[in-house]
């Protein structure tokens, strides 16, 4: 109904350009334009109609998706051919991507590579003014929690779930937000030609962070090695909730802080009307044919967005027997070991198995160290409940060990890791971190004590002194 009502909408501008076009600023160009913008909605309206129902329910999440097993995320990708005689030919692709990759593959500033051409990204879809996207959400400056916020929320005082009390209500902790689940772009089909195979492709960085918020309703026990302090908890309809807080690089803005972060304030300057995104600080949006701020003399409005995406599903939140000090090297090399074990365990490697870091805030001053090994199938596999149930998952721990001690490298004077064993390429960036000598430390440690493990309620309670 909504894409009928704009369909619509963009007819009646069309009857008025052809009726009086000296009245606009580059009529016949707008005309093109909004013509093409009324046939891709026509399409769009087709293939809903088209599509199998299952298929429907599946893409909205309705029903669990084989193939992305969360939603993905869609780019509808324009691209415009300028004829000799002055006609243009327009011709669309949408292309599918999980929610977890697309977070970044299809975010704005990216390129985005496919089919023999590349495309820049420079909107999202932000909805209508009748049925917005954009969420107001409210984020903790030292935990993980995050709220969303409508018209009559009201603040509290501290934050519901680490108690702060500093900046839980500030101004600056209130951001917005779209759930991201399509962008676009529009490019000639000179600036989109590409060979898909080059080595030289343009990549942006962006700065994440997974928020991963663990309420009382979520636990299902824990079990703990007090003197170390090691542990591991069962977590069941635990929602991931990964944001996307714009360029990694990007400077300027004072900046805020989320679960203990510093953040940049800059974010995605996206048009209110049309969603289109500033692609450079300091110059203008180019703005669509179709956006209020082209067809009156209204002030766009701007605003900076974050884009983000949430998951539900069991976790097994772990832990980790060290300090802050080497905690990057020890928390790498852990989470690698971890991986052999469960790929020895399994007997294969258990790939909608991820693992997140996470911190929760101590009071009196001081993180507990987390990682959160997280099932990507919406509500889980079971494969962590049947970790949990028995002692499996200290047998995962030992399996590690155990081939860490016989891998091959350790008998090459010099070799502290190898692609055998701790090593594995989708760890590219932390195989300067990953020692397989400071993995068989710690995992020594917590099975040389194995004996001591005893059940509490949860983790969340456990002293670090």
């Amino acid at each position: 109904a909504e894409l009928t009502n704009t369909r619509n909408r963009i007819a009646n501008q069309i009857k008025a350009i052809e009726k009086n076009p000296d009245d606009f600023e580059e009529a016949d160009e707008q005309l093109q334009d909004l013509k093409f913008a009324r046939g891709v909605l026509g399409r769009l309206i087709e293939e809903q109609g088209a599509k199998y129902p299952l298929n429907v329910l599946t893409d909205e999440g309705v029903l669990p998706n084989y193939a992305f097993p969360e939603a993905g995320v869609t780019l509808d990708s324009v691209i415009r051919d300028d004829k000799d005689d002055g006609q243009r030919e327009f011709s669309s692709r949408e292309f599918i991507r999980p929610a977890s990759s697309a977070l970044r593959e299809l975010a704005p500033f990216n390129t985005f590579y496919a089919e023999g051409r590349k495309v820049r990204i420079d909107e999202i879809d932000i909805g209508s003014s009748a049925r917005p996207l954009t969420e107001k959400w409210r984020l903790c400056a030292e935990c993980s929690y995050a709220e969303r916020v409508t018209d009559d929320s009201t603040v509290a005082t501290s934050c519901p779930r680490c108690g702060d009390v500093n900046t839980w209500s500030d101004a600056g902790q209130l951001r917005t937000m779209v759930n991201f689940r399509r962008s676009r772009s529009l490019a000639t089909r000179l600036e989109a030609s590409t060979v898909d195979d080059s080595d030289d492709r343009e990549e942006e960085y962006y700065k994440t962070a997974d928020l991963i918020d663990v309420a009382p309703k979520n636990r299902n026990g824990a079990r703990l090695i007090a003197d170390l302090p090691f542990g591991y908890e069962l977590l069941k309809g635990l929602t991931l909730r990964e944001v996307n807080f714009g360029r990694e690089f990007d400077g300027g803005g004072q900046g805020f802080r989320v679960s203990g972060m510093p953040i940049g304030d800059r974010g995605f300057d996206v048009c209110m009307d049309c969603g289109k995104v500033r692609v450079q600080q300091g110059k203008d949006i180019e703005h669509t044919p179709y956006c209020k701020s082209k067809r009156t003399a209204q002030k766009p409005k701007i605003e900076s967005v974050f884009l983000y995406r949430q998951l539900e599903s069991e976790a097994i939140r772990v832990l980790m027997p060290f300090a802050d000090i080497g905690l990057a090297e020890k928390r790498a090399s852990f989470k690698a070991a971890l991986e052999l074990g469960f790929r020895r365990h399994f007997q294969g490697d258990p790939v909608h198995l991820q693992m997140k870091e996470a911190r929760e805030p101590v009071p009196g001053g001081g993180y507990r160290q987390y990682l959160v090994i997280f099932d990507t199938v919406p509500g889980g596999t079971g494969y962590l409940s049947e970790l949990w149930r028995s002692a499996n998952f200290m047998d995962v721990l030992q399996l590690a060990l155990t081939s860490l001690q016989s891998c091959e490298c350790q008998k090459q004077e010099g070799k502290d890791g190898c692609y055998r064993c701790l090593y594995a390429y989708q760890r590219q960036r932390e195989l300067e971190l990953i020692s397989s000598r400071l993995a068989q430390e710690v995992l020594t440690q917590i099975l040389s004590k194995a004996s001591e493990l005893k059940d509490i309620q949860t983790l969340s309670e456990v002293s670090l002194d």
